[in-house]
């Protein structure tokens, strides 16, 4: 059964959302892959996945990093107070 939001009668269900990872051997990020503050998320095969600005050194060409991929958006927070 779908749950709604007491306030708005929206549904409250979380929205699942696709990630497209993308191996380094493809290509690497630019700009226009990362998010408004200039971040991608990174798959860190010791630490798991990581969120990185798209030019950190330390980030996205270290040897362990094996792939990214564009951030999700956020929630609208625009629907959350109406």
């Amino acid at each position: 059964m779908e749950k709604k939001d007491a306030k708005t009668g929206k549904s409250a269900e979380p929205v699942m959302r696709t990630i497209r990872w993308i191996p380094k051997s493809v290509r690497m990020p630019t700009a226009e892959d990362a998010d408004a503050q200039g971040c991608v998320l990174i798959w860190d095969t010791n630490n798991g996945v990581m969120l990185t600005g798209y030019r950190n050194p330390y980030g996205v060409d270290r040897a362990p990093v094996t792939h990214w991929a564009t951030p999700p958006q956020g929630p609208n927070r625009r629907e959350e107070t109406k």
